[in-house]
């Protein structure tokens, strides 16, 4: 009996001891479900295509990451009835996901600013991150086409930015990559 209390306890204490999150879960799934809003309302012609949802992830000392993938055009071209694909078709593919990513570039920079606000847990030292992995077919020409872009930037800059001032993300505060 006194060694069940000892360890009920100790757990207590040791539990008590732990700090709480600065960023709860929460408030990242929040932030996932709203990245994702976000990317299905944006339309040339026709909606992106998620494939699956967001996911976000708090990393203490460095902050927070939200990754997703997505289609650039949602196709159908190649099915059981029609298995080939002509070159002209391939072509305008590529050429429609080569008009479209300059659209998810810049919503992927004002998702980046929006999310500074909603995420109070972050501290301004701390980077918010999204990353976008682009999933193409097979038998896709997506030769020169970037497979993943991932953009970062410290809260404290974002929120300047949200603030008004948009060039604070061009003064450098802003980290692109792309990969291949």
């Amino acid at each position: 009996m006194k060694l069940t209390a000892l360890l009920l306890l100790s757990s207590f204490a040791f539990g008590a001891s732990i700090p709480p999150p600065r960023v709860t879960r929460a408030s990242v799934a929040a932030m996932e479900d709203s990245l994702d809003n976000h990317i299905m309302r944006l339309r040339i012609d026709a909606p992106f295509y998620l494939v699956g949802g967001s996911r976000g992830i708090y990393v203490d000392g460095y902050g927070v990451m939200f990754a997703v993938e997505l289609n650039l055009v949602a196709t159908n071209l190649v099915s059981l009835f029609r298995p080939k694909v002509t070159q002209d078709e391939l072509l305008k593919l590529k050429h429609e996901k080569e008009q479209r990513l300059p659209v998810l570039r810049q919503a992927m920079r004002q998702i980046l600013i929006d999310s500074a606000g909603s995420l109070d847990g972050v501290p301004p030292t701390e980077n918010i991150a999204i990353g976008v992995t682009l999933v193409y077919q097979q038998w896709e020409e997506s030769g020169g086409l970037p497979r993943q872009i991932v953009m970062q930037a410290p809260k404290k800059i974002l929120m300047e930015a949200a603030k008004g001032n948009p060039a604070a993300l061009d003064a450098g505060g802003l980290k692109v990559q792309e990969f291949n």
